[in-house]
């Protein structure tokens, strides 16, 4: 019994592999490096790691997950985007909740 690909879902090769664990690895020395030496003010700290940060979702996005564009792949980026909006709305609304109760807590003091 030959075992294949029956999905039909894309799979990468060594080498796409190799190149994202690589990108990978060189997005969290870079947000270690600019943590740990202190090199850098912390508003300059934060947008590296930001920036490190979101080159590295993406990388892990193509690499890893497959997900590029292509009409195979536009239904996972729907939902990988609503996930995301929701996982938003979920952080945002419970920070402003807990900020209001703050607020509404300290009122007595």
């Amino acid at each position: 019994m030959a075992h294949g690909n029956h999905l039909n879902v894309p799979h990468g090769t060594f080498a796409e592999y190799m190149k994202g664990t690589v990108l990978s690895v060189i997005f969290t020395i870079i947000s270690f490096g600019a943590v740990m030496t202190g090199a850098f003010d912390k508003g300059t700290t934060i947008t590296i790691l930001a920036i490190s940060g979101v080159a590295q979702l993406l990388a892990q996005l193509v690499y890893f997950l497959h997900i590029k564009n292509t009409p195979d792949t536009t239904w996972d980026a729907i939902t990988g985007v609503f996930t995301a909006i929701q996982v938003l709305i979920l952080v945002l609304g419970t920070a402003w909740i807990m900020w209001h109760l703050r607020m509404n807590m300290e009122i007595g003091f």
